[in-house]
This record gives C-alpha cells, sequence and structure tokens, in this order.
C-alpha cells in the first residue's frame, strides 16, 4: 500500500480526488475497531477484570517517514488514539496500548525488502509476542512500545513546554465532555 498522492510533480486538481485508502485503512479502520473493542469490553461480565487493546503503530507514527507522508499521518494517529482512548478507562478493567514494531518480517511485508535488508535490523515476530506479553502482564495502559529487534524502549509523550499548555490539556480538556455531548445533543434535537 502507498500514498497515492505524488507531492513532487502530481498537482492537486479540483475535479480528481485523491486517494485517502492509506488513511481509510490504517486510521479510520483502527478507530472502528477501537469502538468495537470498547462495546465488546464494557459487555464482559464483571469477573473479566482485565481488557487489553493493543493497537499497532509503527515508525513512522513516532518519526517523520517522507516517503510515506499519509501513512506516518495515520500512525501518528494511533498513537494519539491509543494514548488520548487510554486515559478514559482509569480503573484498569480497560486498557489500551500502542505497538511500534520495527521491520517485521511478515506476509504483508514484500519479500524483496526483508530480502535486500541487513538481517541484523530485523525485528522477530516472537519479539513483538514479547512486548505484548510485557503490556499484558505489567498491567500497562495508554503505552506506546517500540520494538525494536531485542530490545523494548517505552515511549512516553513530549513533556509539556509551560504550564499553561499543561493545564489546557490536563484541566480544560478534560472539562469539556459534558460541554461537548451539550452541544452534540442540541445540534441532532436530541437534548
Amino acid at each position: 500500500m502507498k500514498d497515492h498522492f505524488d507531492f513532487d510533480s502530481a498537482p492537486l486538481k479540483a475535479d480528481t480526488t485523491p486517494t485517502f485508502e492509506v488513511l481509510d485503512i490504517n486510521l479510520i479502520g483502527t478507530s472502528y475497531t477501537t469502538l468495537l473493542a470498547m462495546n465488546a469490553f464494557r459487555r464482559n461480565p464483571a469477573e473479566v477484570t482485565d481488557s487489553l487493546l493493543v493497537l499497532t503503530s509503527s515508525g513512522a507514527g513516532l518519526y517523520p517517514t517522507g516517503v510515506q507522508p499519509f501513512y506516518a499521518a495515520a500512525k501518528h494517529g494511533v498513537i494519539g488514539l491509543a494514548r488520548s482512548t487510554a486515559g478514559r478507562f482509569r480503573t484498569g478493567r480497560i486498557r489500551i496500548c500502542a505497538l511500534v514494531p520495527g521491520l517485521v518480517p511478515t506476509p504483508i511485508m514484500p519479500k524483496e525488502i526483508i530480502e535486500r535488508t541487513d538481517k541484523s535490523i530485523v525485528t522477530p515476530v516472537s519479539h513483538i509476542v514479547t512486548a505484548v506479553n510485557d503490556m499484558l502482564h505489567n498491567r500497562r495502559n495508554g503505552t506506546v512500545c517500540e520494538a525494536s529487534v531485542d530490545q523494548l524502549f517505552f515511549r512516553d509523550p513530549p513533556d509539556f513546554p509551560d504550564e499553561a499548555q499543561r493545564k489546557v490539556i490536563l484541566e480544560v480538556c478534560d472539562s469539556m465532555e459534558d460541554d461537548f455531548k451539550r452541544v452534540r445533543q442540541t445540534n441532532t434535537g436530541h437534548g
């Protein structure tokens, strides 16, 4: 799958709609999966005390990736979705994390790429299992785990640049939920 817009030479024309398949699959599809999982997790019987959803991002979700900017945008979005959704579930019964795998030899990866790549930088599937087991057994929530070759790196969000931005995100945004619900109800006539 590739980004379908050539940033270098293809002008965007009013009568041509660019293809955003990469966003639809990697961000919109992941968003649907998240909603379905949260719905299913909430219906679990009381004796199910732990549900974990692991969303797959990519190194392109952490680092600039000029060759596939829409893919990178989608994978950055997956990390934001995991971190932000995790913050809504503070009881520990429902958890959500993001996985950032290195280059893993799976059927989705063209074999030509795997064949020409230095084997010392390839991450085995077994290490991805190690990363998921770590999230599961250490009861991580909101964690972004980068699994590269044979190491796990836990990526925190950036520090707030100042007290004002910290308050906007942690205090003002948290208090907006009821306001947004009222606006939605007013706009849909359900209030």
